[in-house]
């Protein structure tokens, strides 16, 4: 799989019997991943107990319309086609975790604020057009597309990843490639092992569409979109997704006050934003410093929060620098996506890349993101 990856799944926990955590590493996946992977094992499982027919699971538009068997439109995004044992189908649950989790947090901006939202919308525009042309390919060119859509979907978000990280050195099977080269390499294994690639290249075209219509019209239109992530859709995506989080934030918070406290200890974040407040820091200054993602989400919800990524201190500093400086490569991603500014110097002429390079070295993730972006390197002015 990908080096970069490898850098941003999410690490697995260990118990003291060291054996893998697997219940926390399954809750730190991102909530929308989290969802997608939770519901394909417990449907994969079920069919391999025979516990539900997998007839019922595939996609028959006229069972859909005659006997409303509405569920078909989502299980045949689930169901992998198979035993849960059978190859193909942990390799489709595995790229579900590892390929779904590091396009959720990074994503093509379509205009939500947030970037759990866009990707939502990403998932659910992929689907709808998925469905709409299986059923044209179904009317005029029959017999290509099978009617389970899980490798269909998953193609498409690896497509997108690789658009959005098309310079990212990767490893596919120990050969390093570029990320934009990834889903030909599916398509080259497929035919090394002599499977069907229709539905490889079914999802890399829908793939293609959702980037040109999000990426490259707006720029052809001078940023005028003509495909935009309703905000209904984010509210949504928000009541759902927001109280989870807040409510494992108040879980672990409860699990913290319980575990004996040493003495003379003081309130970290409360000092930490005395401290920055008399230095003319804002919130997502403080936020963006200790990784407190949710919380710059729900800024980027207002244009008055999104005002704040752009502000700095009485140091020069925004809150990218402080990203950076942290090596928080999800809250620099979010800012970048709310159009913070990669260039931005310090009091000190000191910009992200040259901060990045200085305090976390050439091969960090956030270094090799900035260089991706085309960030200029600036460094102390003497």
């Amino acid at each position: 799989m990908a080096e970069a990856q490898a850098q941003q799944r999410p690490r697995n926990n260990n118990n003291n019997n060291g054996l893998p955590d697997v219940i926390g590493w399954f809750w730190s996946l991102p909530p929308v991943t989290r969802t997608w992977f939770g519901l394909a094992v417990a449907v994969n499982a079920a069919t391999s107990l025979d516990l539900l027919p997998h007839e019922d699971l595939i996609f028959d538009w006229t069972r859909v319309i005659e006997k409303m068997e509405l569920w078909r439109c989502i299980t045949s995004f689930l169901y992998a086609g198979g035993q849960i044992h059978e190859l193909h189908v942990l390799w489709a649950l595995h790229m579900i975790a590892m390929q779904s989790s590091i396009y959720e947090t990074n994503p093509h901006i379509a205009g939500s604020g947030s970037p759990r939202a866009d990707y939502v919308f990403c998932l659910l525009f992929c689907c709808i057009v998925i469905i709409i042309t299986y059923l044209l390919q179904a009317i005029y060119v029959h017999g290509y597309l099978y009617p389970l859509f899980t490798r269909t979907l998953l193609t498409s978000i690896t497509y997108l990843w690789s658009r959005r990280n098309a310079n990212v050195n990767v490893m596919f099977l120990f050969i390093p490639v570029q990320g934009q080269y990834l889903p030909f390499c599916h398509i080259g294994l497929a035919l090394a092992l002599q499977n069907p690639i229709y539905e490889l290249l079914h999802g890399m075209l829908v793939g293609h569409l959702y980037y040109y219509l999000v990426e490259v019209v707006p720029s052809i239109l001078g940023g005028r979109r003509v495909l935009m992530c309703p905000a209904i859709l984010r509210e949504i995506v928000h009541d759902i997704y927001g109280a989870q989080e807040e409510f494992r934030q108040q879980q672990n918070q409860q699990q913290a006050q319980q575990r004996p406290q040493p003495r003379n200890t003081i309130n970290i974040n409360a000092e930490m934003q005395r401290r920055f407040q008399g230095e003319g820091a804002r919130e997502a200054h403080i936020a963006a410093k200790i990784n407190n993602l949710q919380r710059l989400q729900r800024l980027a919800m207002t244009e008055e929060g999104r005002a704040q990524f752009a502000v700095a201190d009485n140091n020069g500093w925004q809150p990218l620098h402080e990203a950076v400086r942290g090596g928080h490569l999800d809250v620099v991603n979010l800012l970048i996506n709310h159009h913070a500014d990669q260039n931005a110097k310090t009091n000190h002429g000191i910009s992200p890349l040259w901060l990045a390079e200085d305090s976390l070295g050439p091969d960090h993730p956030v270094t090799k993101r900035l260089q991706e972006l085309g960030a200029e390197k600036h460094g102390p002015e003497r």
